[in-house]
């Protein structure tokens, strides 16, 4: 069953809203190969309503108030430009509502606060195979970089 997009308000994080965050939030971490710890997640938690290290996200809730989808964000230094960007660390979409919209609805919720707080552009990392809805989506422009890692001990 695919729920349609405007079912669902996007809203910001708030304090106990942590549980109905979670549960998406652990597939979305199992979908991404690690293990979605509850801990680790409390501290993410933590980050996005005190602020800390500037990430933020928007949630998007069902009637019911559950959350069925979230993106994570943040602001980086565009050194090149000598100004702010904008980095979304994850964009996820419960099964049931892929599709219907409200990818597009989050990824324009992130680009409305970058555009207000003046940020020249935001960057998304993203497999291909999880592009899923936002797969030719006008919006978004194929950038020739690649992304590389290199895993520290600690």
């Amino acid at each position: 069953m695919i729920v349609r997009a405007q079912d669902c308000t996007i809203v910001a994080p708030r304090a106990g809203m942590f549980d109905s965050w979670y549960i998406p939030f652990s597939r979305y971490a199992r979908r991404n190969g690690t293990p979605g710890d509850e801990a680790q997640a409390r501290t993410l938690w933590r980050w996005v309503l005190d602020g800390s290290y500037r990430v933020a996200a928007w949630l998007a809730c069902d009637d019911a108030k559950h959350v069925v989808g979230f993106t994570h964000y943040r602001p980086y230094p565009d050194v090149l430009a000598g100004k702010e960007s904008c980095a979304i660390d994850a964009l996820y979409v419960e099964d049931a509502y892929r599709g219907s919209g409200l990818e597009r609805r989050l990824l324009q919720a992130v680009c409305e606060i970058a555009e207000h707080r003046g940020w020249r552009e935001v960057r998304w990392t993203v497999a291909e195979e999880q592009l899923g809805a936002l797969a030719g989506e006008p919006l978004l422009e194929r950038t020739a970089l690649a992304t590389y890692r290199i895993p520290l001990a600690s």
